[in-house]
């Protein structure tokens, strides 16, 4: 029919080719392609350690036939509770190229989480460490402990690496080994032979990581991604951001997390280009010294750490050039075009992208163009390739392009379902018609004639005034864009005539002097939105009786629940706004 609009499906290109590699076979592809060329770097308390991608290949190699010698198999799982560092690299890669499952523990996990982990996972080997970055985790370890057969439990060893020389050690009983004792005594246990035919076993199918989802809310789900899924995933990041081996890209974001571990780490590993890991934790300093001493080229992270980075840039009096990235990658949670115009201003980065996903996805689905930057609207991002996207109205049913609807991914990058839960599974996996399996993402999203995808924001965080319907982004964009704020985040409050209100919990920019006045901020709103979108609460994060700091998830996204309820015990309390 003439005028019709076109319905909100997009499918991404088939070129470059999906990649069809295991863990094994990437590794050793770029050992033979790229023997010296430079794979990994990692700086801890003790020293810098680097490997070549020979030598990544080997070590890996190395300890697989350690853990073979132990009895793992194929299909077992291996949890990870440690820190960031080359340890837990070594034994990551080594667990997935003979076909076992990385368990991977968020590290802020409480005991009775990491219990909850290792049992509903049952997981045989636990690596840990007795810190992580400056948390004492004796009391999580104790837990895993205590954990017995008659709980269910398959915990057999728990492996302790050490974060610097003067972590304390733990000596529970026979299930405790040090790393070192537990590994370089059974390399030479397990034939050459014998390695390579469980290498060559393994299937670009086979589940390789068990990713616990970051939600705000609930228990964690666990998703089951494959050797395909991660390795297509990076590779094709890699490929639209440009990475070449010739690239240094460097990541604070825990290994557990996916940003760390897929995206990042990847990336790199398909390009051959170099990962840098600067600290076993997070730490801004530790970071900056990083991106100058390796010469980084690239870095990837949230807008948390972005912004973490550019205040202790600041704190040290950073010079333009300072830091010299060509490239970046932003995601995880909302990134306003404030922020991205203070990392062009501040980094340079001519070439940032601005990344959607989430872990049941491996986790990138969409991305924003990288050509002619200057003129792109970064909230826009094209589908990456081999994947298909649509929006759809409560009933399932396709949308006309422009009108919004719940964005749902189709394609190579979906998880094998929640393990575990086949019912979560079939909630959020459904089959059309066409026997095409859609990940139903939760996200509110419009598709525009062009064919690109602008997330509004999560259908569950919308806030509600009088009956209108609110996203929360397009407010935290218009407060990240006035001069003293550097971050934004919004949250409904209850109101007893309006249902729901705005609130905004505001992060300042450095050193600032003149604190913008309450109705200021809310004309600055009103200048761009309308009456109904400005906020009626507004708080600085800091401010005595407020939040020290804004509550994020392990992954380092805001948890908006606590914002409301904060929120609501400070609008209760009557404080002055």
């Amino acid at each position: 029919m003439s005028g019709q609009k076109r319905l909100s499906l997009v499918k991404g290109p088939l070129e470059p080719a999906l990649p069809s590699w295991t863990m094994g076979q990437l590794l050793s592809r770029q050992a033979t392609r790229y023997p010296s060329h430079l794979a990994a770097v990692s700086y801890n308390a003790r020293s810098r350690v680097s490997y070549t991608y020979e030598q990544l290949n080997e070590k890996t190699a190395t300890i697989a036939h350690a853990l073979i010698a132990r009895g793992v198999k194929r299909g077992d799982r291996i949890g990870f509770f440690i820190f960031n560092g080359e340890g837990f690299l070594e034994i990551y890669l080594a667990v997935v190229r003979i076909g076992a499952v990385a368990v991977l523990f968020h590290n802020l996990f409480a005991p009775t989480e990491c219990v909850r982990a290792a049992s509903s996972t049952g997981c045989s080997i636990l690596f840990t460490s007795t810190r992580i970055g400056e948390r004492d985790t004796s009391s999580c370890l104790v837990a895993l402990h205590s954990m017995s057969e008659s709980d269910g439990s398959s915990l057999k060893d728990i492996v302790l690496l050490r974060q610097t020389d003067d972590d304390h050690s733990l000596s529970l009983g026979d299930r405790f080994h040090t790393y070192d004792d537990y590994i370089h005594g059974s390399t030479d246990q397990v034939s050459l032979s014998a390695f390579q035919e469980i290498e060559s076993n393994v299937s670009v199918e086979d589940v390789c990581i068990f990713h616990f989802t970051s939600g705000t809310t609930g228990n964690p789900k666990i998703a089951m991604l494959t050797h395909r899924n991660i390795i297509g995933n990076g590779f094709l990041t890699g490929n639209h951001v440009g990475l070449t081996d010739q690239d240094v890209l460097c990541t604070a974001l825990g290994l557990y997390n996916s940003g760390g571990i897929m995206i990042s780490l990847m990336s790199c590993l398909t390009h051959a280009s170099t990962f840098v890991i600067p600290s076993p934790a997070f730490n801004a300093g530790d970071l900056i010294h990083s991106l100058t001493q390796e010469a980084c080229t690239a870095y990837m992270g949230t807008p948390t750490t972005w912004i973490r980075m550019l205040e202790r840039y600041h704190e040290e009096q950073g010079q333009p050039g300072w830091i010299n990235l060509h490239k970046g990658i932003i995601g995880g949670s909302t990134v306003t075009p404030g922020l991205v115009a203070r990392l062009k201003r501040e980094f340079g980065v001519p070439h940032l992208a601005v990344a959607y996903g989430m872990t049941e996805t491996a986790p990138l689905s969409f991305i924003s163009p990288m050509d002619d930057q200057e003129r792109l609207d970064l909230s826009l991002w094209q589908i990456l390739p081999h994947t298909s996207a649509k929006i759809v109205d409560a009933t399932g049913q396709l949308v006309p392009r422009g009108d919004p609807g719940e964005l749902c991914i189709a394609g190579y990058l979906l998880q094998k379902g929640y393990y575990g839960d086949p019912e979560k599974t079939r909630d959020a996996m459904r089959q059309d018609d066409a026997g095409t399996t859609w990940m139903l993402t939760g996200d509110e999203a419009v598709i525009d004639e062009q064919g690109l995808c602008r997330v509004t924001g999560r259908i569950k965080e919308m806030v509600k005034v009088g009956g209108e319907t609110i996203h929360p982004g397009e407010i935290e964009s218009r407060l990240s864009e006035h001069p003293a704020v550097l971050h934004a985040c919004v949250a409904p409050l209850h109101d007893a005539r309006m249902g729901e209100v705005v609130s905004a919990f505001l992060e300042s920019i450095p050193d600032l002097l003149d604190r913008p006045s309450v109705a200021e901020l809310q004309n600055w709103v009103r200048q761009t939105l309308a009456a109904h979108k400005v906020p009626s609460w507004i708080f600085w994060v800091g401010d005595e009786g407020s939040l020290a700091e804004l509550p994020l998830t392990a992954s380092g996204k805001v948890k908006k629940h606590e914002l409301t309820a904060l929120g609501s015990k400070l609008v209760a309390g009557n404080l002055p706004n």
